[in-house]
């Protein structure tokens, strides 16, 4: 149980502040007049110098910080908890995203800058990168700081590609960043408190899930 003593006992009060922030600025985007135009300006000018652009790389990139964390216990790297329970963190980091971010798409009913759907707020694909880089983050960034800073910019890569996709609106983006890092935050702290407070013979399965061009983890305990 060290490992993840110590990873929930790095978690504060504080830590939800920068989340909080940004949750709230994409929330108060969806009717506010000044942040709405800042959200068009940023279209506009994203697709005035490339007007082309298009790219898929956004669907892995979500993933890749989260990936990287078992390649290094693969590569004999240690982090703060054992492959197991850094696959059961993750599954429930993912599964609380995903368990917010959907229906506060249905909820929110924001149009695309393409029109496509209103699906729109907040981004699932930065929400599963700032989730993944999160998780990165705190299972691997007391060895280098580099790691983490990696994880992390992988995720604002994934968000600005979200925006040059024409998929999202700047707002959808912070908000995406600030969902998903409080999703590994909670999950840390779910699983520290509740699934191993007591030992039990219950198992757990993780299992990959692809749906329209989105990655998650399905958790499933059997008691």
């Amino acid at each position: 149980r060290r490992g993840l003593i110590d990873s929930a006992a790095n978690i504060r009060v504080v830590n939800f502040i920068a989340p909080a922030v940004c949750i709230t600025y994409g929330a108060l985007a969806l009717n506010n007049s000044a942040l709405h135009r800042l959200n068009l300006s940023t279209k506009n000018e994203i697709k005035e110098d490339h007007p082309f652009f298009r790219t898929h790389i956004d669907n892995y990139m979500q993933v890749a910080p989260g990936i990287a964390v078992f390649a290094l216990q693969l590569a004999g790297v240690k982090g703060k908890n054992t492959p197991g329970r850094e696959a059961i963190i993750y599954a429930t980091s993912i599964a609380i995203a995903e368990g917010v971010t959907t229906p506060l798409k249905h909820w929110a009913h924001e149009l695309r800058p393409d029109s496509s759907n209103y699906d729109s707020f907040p981004s699932g694909h930065t929400t599963t990168a700032f989730a993944s880089a999160e998780f990165l983050r705190i299972e691997y960034g007391h060895i280098s700081p580099w790691i983490a800073v990696a994880g992390y910019a992988t995720a604002t890569a994934t968000a600005a590609f979200r925006l040059y996709n024409n998929k999202h609106w700047f707002s959808d983006v912070v908000a995406g960043a600030g969902f998903g890092v409080l999703s590994t935050d909670l999950a840390y702290w779910l699983n520290d408190k509740i699934l191993w407070r007591k030992k039990t013979n219950a198992s757990l399965s993780v299992f990959p899930v692809y749906n329209n061009g989105s990655f998650s983890l399905a958790l499933v305990k059997v008691f």
